[in-house]
């Protein structure tokens, strides 16, 4: 991966292997997923923050916030090397690519690409349980476990909403 071609919003994956330094110890985040939330490319160096989906324990406390700190330069600059970070690879939304990353944009570029890989009418997932729009069981099973993920999804946004607007106030 090009590192030059990040930009601030991008979905990454590390690689298996990949370690990440907090403080004086390496931290395992091999195949963990996350977001670019800042970045600089200059004669000084370049640095990137990626900050990681799920809370990290080894992140608790950390001035960075959950964010994995990559430097071209270590040795000057601290952080972890960007080695790792090329071996990452960029998620995309195969159908969606004009969107904003976020959670609910990704499942619904998930659940378009099963509707057109399987010629099936295009609806909410669950209006598509509730009218039989699936053909066989393989078919319905998918659409149950993709409802259940999506509560999931959405009970979780609901309550950091709810924290960041009591932590405001």
């Amino acid at each position: 991966m090009k590192i030059q071609n990040l930009k601030i919003g991008d979905r990454l994956q590390f690689a298996e292997n990949t370690f990440a330094c907090v403080g004086r110890s390496e931290v395992d985040i091999s195949l963990l997923k996350g977001t670019v939330e800042n970045l600089s490319h200059s004669l000084d160096g370049n640095h990137v923050w990626v900050k990681l989906d799920i809370p990290h324990k080894e992140f608790e406390g950390d001035e960075w916030g959950n964010c994995v700190q990559f430097n071209s330069d270590i040795y000057s600059s601290g952080g972890t090397s960007f080695e790792y970070l090329q071996k990452a690879r960029k998620i995309e939304m195969k159908h969606f690519k004009d969107r904003q990353f976020s959670l609910f944009n990704y499942m619904c570029d998930i659940l378009y690409d099963f509707y057109e890989r399987n010629g099936l009418e295009h609806m909410c997932a669950l209006d598509s349980l509730a009218v039989g729009n699936y053909k066989d069981t393989k078919h319905y099973l998918f659409l149950q476990r993709f409802c259940d993920v999506w509560d999931r999804v959405e009970s979780r946004e609901t309550i950091r909403s709810i924290n960041s607007t009591t932590d405001e106030e």
